[in-house]
């Protein structure tokens, strides 16, 4: 007799072990996930689940609770890439602005650009005033020049290695796949030459 109940009286301990465990999970949780925890347990063969099955649904329930952090860090990016500030900054190639997956999933591609760089002088714009095709005053690191025909005026751009930019100016010998990036400096439009990237019209 006392056999018996020291045998169940011991399952009867895992199960409310178990149960407990539960009951925690679906605090720290989201709804979906108490349940995936649950129905992976509970799918376990016996009525009492082996502690390397509860193991099992708590890696299962990390690998899902980092995925989905990882899908919500790259919504966040999109939403920043559409619709956040673009403030004045200088512009340099950095290799951390390589087109990443929120870029990707944002934009779309255009294909390799030719790039130049201009300044508010005369010489570069034509104009001392450094009004834009577009009405506005132009900003290094927001203004670029681009053909309307291929990027609309006003849409946002990323430009690999760069960073996002908004389409504000046109140029006359600005055509097809070339954009012409403003700067505040005219030394350094000539410092920055001529270079190649990928570009991403992102709305």
């Amino acid at each position: 007799m006392f056999y018996v109940i020291r045998k169940y009286s011991r399952r009867v301990f895992l199960l409310l072990a178990v149960c407990f465990s539960l009951t925690i999970s679906a605090f720290a949780l989201d709804t979906q996930s108490a349940v995936l925890l649950s129905s992976t347990v509970a799918s376990t063969s016996g009525s009492v689940p082996s502690a390397a099955a509860v193991n099992a649904a708590a890696k299962l329930l990390a690998v899902q609770r980092a995925e989905e952090a990882r899908a919500e860090a790259i919504d966040r990016q999109v939403d920043d890439l559409l619709y956040g500030s673009i403030a004045r900054r200088t512009v340099a190639y950095d290799s951390s602005l390589e087109a990443d997956e929120a870029v990707q999933s944002a934009g779309k591609p255009l294909g390799n650009f030719k790039l130049t760089f201009y300044c508010p002088c005369v010489r570069c714009n034509g104009r001392s005033d450094g009004l834009t095709k577009s009405g506005t005053t132009a900003v290094e690191g927001r203004t670029i020049a681009v053909d309307p025909r291929v990027i609309p005026l006003g849409s946002r751009v990323y430009i690999e290695g760069y960073g996002v930019f908004v389409a504000e100016d046109t140029g006359g010998a600005i055509k097809s796949k070339k954009i012409d990036v403003f700067l505040d400096s005219h030394s350094r439009c000539f410092e920055n030459g001529v270079a190649y990237a990928d570009v991403y019209l992102l709305g």
